[in-house]
């Protein structure tokens, strides 16, 4: 009961709202360099999705670019999740001042990473499909902020992703009532932020108007501004912006409390701060994170400087300064077209017709969809065949120069490694799931070695031994006298007992009053049993964690109580009547 009410108050020190005025605070003492690494990946990411999400609701080319155009979003997502691992690595030194982080090496770094982005991958669906069911979605929220928030700051070994997917689940299940209210709050302060957010984009053009005459589509119709999705999904970005990093400093805290519960680091961390200065913890910090940016930043250079190269190489634009030739009118008619399907001219086009092409109109979504796919599979086995005559046999076909489709075939060879990439995290997972499986069949069968009982443990359980084995451990303790091992031996008896006749669960989690609750519910009709089992846990109590010394006589009485139980909860009369645990052994 002791340990119960230890673990319930520190339960209530960590609650939702003290764990938010932590995170405020964080964030407020960080250092500039460490919210600079965080908006170093978040903001090109949001700017990326952003154009994405206007490009594919207006482009005419939206179907032929969708798959490239997701990809380098793709791209920028993972490298935002990189400086968000360093980010709650940095935050988590800076709570952890009393302890070391361990020392990851670049390629150690670069496994956890991969780790991190397997299991991220997967988060938009699952979070969608948690939304729609609703119950599981504040452990699934918390399951991947926990995967960014210890992809960096444990030391996981040679198999980072199994220890992190386990880690992360059991940090979300920790404290879930806390998480709920977290993720409710977050919500409602959410909602006020994008309030706030879209208020100050429509009032600041009209603002600007007065002042300054300048005239804009918010002050031309500002009722249409407001219903327009692009302008919604923008200030839902920016509310992201904003919020995110509390978010992911919230469950760095969470999962720093949640890992302290067995290495003790909030303490020690405690301690360090009394004797630390906090001029000198920040000028570490900034030093370190400033490492980190330059690395960030080079990454980021290198990806922007191969989508430019990309993106010169689809947008080149025919020299104005050719010189002017006599051509024939059909040679004239094609040269339009091909200028026409350039990026600068696509809005003269119809989309409904560049994404149906030459189909009739009346075919199904679905089957010009498949018939679409179909063709991107042959094109990409096509590409590969002529790839490996290149190589071998020397000989390639040749193409015009109108033959390049720009987007369209690279978007045709992104679809096919779009699905490559997933089937090989398909078969990852699968085998995962398989070691796992396997791995803990194995711990099952070592844990069905019967390893000697220590009494003194409190990770002992009931049903870890039958009625009868508890009761031959009394009487051992009882010859040698240690009463007090023999009451905990008794008592364990009675739960098992109990147990065994349905009327208990035995559980780690629970209890001698979750005990007193369920025996008061399922045995109403028999309330000697009730009667006799409060004694017995008042007394065990008494003995075990009060530390009071006893003799024979307060043995005799929990045995009395025990024979009372057994006699009135066995099915047939005369079954539960036990031998007199030491009856004689006491009048001595």
């Amino acid at each position: 009961m002791a340990a119960v009410r230890n673990r319930r108050k520190k339960n209530k020190e960590h609650s939702a709202f003290d764990l938010l005025e932590q995170a405020f605070h964080a964030l407020r003492t960080a250092p500039t360099g460490l919210l600079a690494i965080y908006y170093l990946g978040a903001v090109p990411f949001v700017i990326s999705l952003f154009y994405f999400w206007a490009d594919m609701s207006r482009s005419s080319f939206a179907l032929r670019d969708a798959a490239l155009a997701s990809l380098v979003v793709a791209g920028f997502y993972l490298c935002m999740k990189v400086c968000q691992a360093i980010f709650c690595r940095q935050m988590w030194q800076q709570l952890n001042a009393g302890g070391e982080l361990p020392h990851l090496s670049a390629k150690r770094s670069l496994r956890y990473l991969v780790a991190q982005a397997l299991i991220q991958a997967t988060a938009l669906p699952v979070l969608i499909l948690s939304l729609i069911t609703l119950i599981p979605l504040a452990w699934v929220y918390a399951f991947y902020q926990n995967v960014s928030a210890l992809a960096l700051t444990q030391d996981y070994g040679k198999r980072p992703l199994r220890h992190l997917l386990i880690d992360a689940a059991r940090q979300s299940h920790w404290a879930w009532g806390v998480n709920h209210t977290l993720i409710a709050v977050l919500a409602v302060f959410c909602l006020f932020v994008w309030m706030s957010v879209m208020m100050a984009a429509l009032y600041l053009p009209m603002l600007a108007k007065m002042l300054l005459g300048v005239e804009s589509v918010f002050t031309l119709n500002p009722v249409a501004t407001l219903m327009n999705s692009t302008f919604l999904f923008g200030t839902l970005l920016l509310v992201f912006l904003c919020v995110s990093p509390l978010t992911k400093t919230l469950y760095v805290i969470r999962c720093f409390y949640g890992q302290s519960r067995s290495s003790g680091a909030d303490l020690l961390s405690r301690l360090a701060a009394l004797q630390n200065e906090q001029a000198a913890e920040r000028g570490e910090i900034a030093g370190q994170g400033v490492g980190y940016l330059k690395v960030a930043v080079m990454a980021l250079l290198l990806l922007g400087a191969g989508s430019a190269k990309a993106q010169e190489e689809v947008d080149e634009v025919p020299s104005t300064r050719a010189a002017v030739k006599t051509v024939e009118a059909s040679d004239f008619e094609a040269a339009v077209q091909e200028t026409l399907q350039q990026t600068h001219f696509q809005w003269r086009l119809s989309r409904e017709q560049l994404e149906n092409g030459d189909q009739d109109k009346s075919e199904g979504f679905v089957s010009g969809l498949l018939k679409s796919l179909v063709a991107s599979i042959k094109e990409g086995f096509k590409s590969v065949e002529d790839l490996l005559d290149r190589l071998f046999n020397g000989k390639s076909e040749k193409r015009s120069a109108g033959d390049f489709k720009g987007f369209g075939s690279m978007g045709e060879i992104a679809s096919i490694s779009l699905v490559v990439l997933l089937v090989i995290m398909l078969a990852a997972v699968i085998t995962i799931i398989v070691r796992r499986r396997r791995q803990m069949g194995v711990v099952e069968a070592e844990a069905e070695v019967v390893e000697p009982i220590d009494l003194e443990s409190e990770q002992v359980l009931a049903s870890q031994l039958p009625e009868d084995e508890w009761m031959k451990m009394a009487r051992e303790k009882i010859e040698k006298g240690e009463y007090r091992l023999a009451i905990r031996a008794l008592f364990l008896a009675s739960l098992a007992h109990l147990g065994e006749r349905d009327l208990l669960k035995v559980a780690r989690f629970k209890s001698n009053r979750d005990y007193r609750g369920e025996l008061s519910l399922k045995a109403r009709s028999m309330p000697q049993v009730i009667e006799a089992f409060g004694e017995n846990v008042s007394l065990f109590e008494w003995v075990w964690y009060g530390l009071h010394d006893i003799g024979g006589e307060a043995v005799e009485r929990f045995t009395d109580n025990y024979e009372k139980i057994t006699q009135l909860t066995s099915p047939v009369s005369g079954v539960g009547n036990k031998e007199k645990v030491g009856r004689e052994d006491h009048a001595s």
